[in-house]
């Protein structure tokens, strides 16, 4: 899952996610009558894998201009769900999707906000056969104001954020359920922690879901000490300063991570000594300590592929980002002066490995003004090794050699329901152990008419051999057991044998269906490009 709040990103792996959540400045809470936060836009993708009335696809949700309403709608790969516009609450501030633990599953939404009474109140929606649409009553609740959600399906609780009574509560709910709680727990109040005390300008997600789920929640933007990691523990609650340059902790703020990259910059409180791990090993790859300013530039030697970094304090634990490196060749074009293709790889680098079966390529349309009406465009995934790589005019590159194995799918645009275009390919990875350690190319060829195309970037990912968990961490992933108990390292990257290359192929064109192109079909595309 990515979060993105304002200028701060987190990485969440447990499922492919974006959430986009757009805050104006903080306002102080006054203590003669509580303020309302400021106007909150809702723009939020939910990528979900579990079965569904529609496709294994994205939930889309966005806040139109008027104050209250929002639109929720269901985007297949080639079709649309019935979109709902909601206005069962008056204001809405907070969107997340409800999900399981180790399973996404955004049939269910919670959405935050305010009752036509004025009342603090949340809303659960629910995916059927004709869209979205309400499942039970709104809980409200007079005095309060929620503005943010989480949810922990290990266990199995809905977490409010209630900026007026300065507190954190929490209810059992079950996926699925019928019905909201009405029966609400105290879990944190503002004289645990004083940032609740201006909470109207905040977030709380989940940042890990376990036996003991550890929300995280970050108080208003330009505080000293501003986010915080929330522990809801058997022993109690425990609360951890997370913010960067004011607590114990260090991450790398080189992002993208791309293969041959010497030095990474790692950002932590001026002072302390700082490491970068190579979390498959679990070696350390450089070190120093971080001057005034809070940044240090790492020698790391050479980022190579299989690689998976971290940064951390020296004797202290590797925190999140966790980057993936890959390769990129040419750059993203532009369909035309409005319309720009993103540059893809980093998503895809991130969650490939052997039997992952929720692996699928996306590629993103950015606007710089919305588009008048709805449209759609025909788009080609194209995936193949290094062997494929072809060069074409304006020292661009394209995925045409004679391995490329093609992909037919389209690219909405509905300014209506979604802040960009999205388009998407699921390439389930097989189980097949001479998958891992192998790199694989993709490339999007996007049409707007049969006489002309643009094209991506061509991006580089690794298959991992198995799913990178988190909570193993830094004892190493590739690590595996012989005979005798002691643990021996996998190699990084598989050789391309013609046994690797029969199982990829076995996996692009068997399982996934893709077509193998003729030199004629790769002809056209070439001659379609070389348009510039």
């Amino acid at each position: 899952m990515y979060i993105h709040i304002r200028d701060r990103v987190l990485r969440v792996n447990l499922v492919l996610c974006l959430l986009c959540l757009s805050l104006a400045p903080a306002r102080q809470l006054s203590s003669q009558a509580p303020a309302e936060p400021a106007g909150r836009e809702i723009r939020a993708h939910f990528y979900d894998f579990v079965p569904s009335t529609a496709p294994s696809t994205s939930v889309l949700i966005s806040k139109r201009r008027t104050q209250s309403g929002v639109s929720v709608q269901r985007v297949a790969l080639s079709q649309t769900h019935p979109r709902l516009d909601y206005t069962g609450l008056g204001v809405v501030w907070g969107a997340t999707n409800l999900h399981g633990f180790e399973q996404a599953d955004a049939n269910d939404i919670l959405l935050v906000g305010r009752s036509s009474t004025g009342k603090g109140a949340i809303a659960l929606l629910r995916d059927g056969p004709s869209g979205f649409a309400q499942v039970g009553p709104l809980y409200e609740e007079a005095g309060s104001r929620f503005v943010a959600v989480a949810y922990s399906g290990k266990k199995g609780r809905v977490y409010l954020l209630d900026s007026w009574k300065k507190r954190i509560v929490y209810a059992s709910m079950a996926v699925g359920a019928s019905a909201l709680p009405t029966q609400w727990t105290t879990l944190l109040t503002d004289q645990g922690l004083s940032e609740l005390g201006a909470a109207n300008e905040v977030q709380l997600w989940m940042d890990k879901d376990g036996d003991e789920p550890r929300l995280a929640f970050a108080a208003p933007l330009g505080s000293p000490q501003s986010a915080y990691y929330i522990m809801d523990g058997a022993n109690g609650v425990q609360v951890t300063l997370l913010e960067l340059g004011a607590g114990d902790v260090a991450k790398i703020v080189t992002q993208p991570l791309r293969v041959g990259t010497p030095t990474v910059r790692v950002e932590a409180k001026p002072g302390l000594q700082v490491v970068v791990t190579d979390l498959v090993y679990g070696t350390p790859l450089g070190t120093g300590v971080v001057p005034p300013g809070g940044f240090l530039d790492v020698n790391v030697g050479t980022v190579g592929w299989g690689q998976i970094l971290g940064a951390g304090l020296l004797a202290g634990p590797v925190g999140p980002p966790y980057l993936f490196p890959y390769k990129s060749w040419g750059q993203a074009e532009a369909l035309d002066s409005n319309l720009s293709i993103e540059t893809i790889g980093e998503i895809e680098s991130s969650t490939a490995w052997v039997d992952q079966p929720h692996f699928r390529a996306t590629v993103g349309i950015d606007w710089q003004q919305a588009p008048q009406t709805a449209a759609s465009y025909n788009a080609t995934l194209l995936v193949g090794s290094e062997q494929d790589l072809v060069p074409i005019a304006g020292g661009q590159y394209a995925l045409l050699g004679a391995g490329a194995v093609a992909f037919g799918t389209n690219v909405l645009l509905d300014p209506a329901s979604m802040p960009k275009g999205i388009g998407i390919v699921d390439l389930p990875i097989a189980n097949d152990p001479m998958l891992g350690g192998t790199v694989t190319l993709l490339q999007w060829i996007i049409s707007k008419s049969p006489t002309e195309a643009k094209i991506s970037n061509v991006a580089a990912f690794f298959i991992y051999p198995e799913r990178f968990d988190p909570d193993q961490v830094p004892q190493g992933m590739q690590a595996s057991k012989s005979k005798g108990g002691a643990r021996k390292p996998r190699t990084r990257r598989r050789p391309e044998s013609i046994f690797v290359q029969h199982a990829r192929y076995n996996w692009l064109v068997t399982k996934n269906k893709g077509v193998l192109m003729d030199k004629r079909v790769r002809a056209a595309f070439r001659k379609l490009l070389r348009r510039k």
